[in-house]
């Protein structure tokens, strides 16, 4: 079982991880329209579908953290 700050400590690394997935995914599309209009739609498409990738990832993620938080609220708080 773990303690309350292990589970903090996860929640934190969570989020974390998701503010970088999402800044990944939005510079991942902002170069997808950078390719995009038939100059290179291969890389356009390759950019997009990673894009998808991050964001299911991320719902992921969210879902983790709030796994996490049900799992904090039902722990005692701990004494220093």
């Amino acid at each position: 079982m773990f303690e309350r700050s292990q589970i903090v400590s996860m929640i934190l690394k969570a989020a974390r991880q998701i503010a970088a997935h999402e800044k990944f995914a939005e510079e991942a599309m902002w170069c997808a329209e950078m390719v995009d209009g038939g100059r290179n739609e291969q890389a356009a498409t390759a950019l997009r579908a990673m894009v998808v990738t991050r964001q299911t990832e991320i719902a992921e993620m969210r879902e983790v953290m709030a796994q996490l938080a049900i799992a904090l609220a039902g722990l005692p708080l701990e004494t220093v």
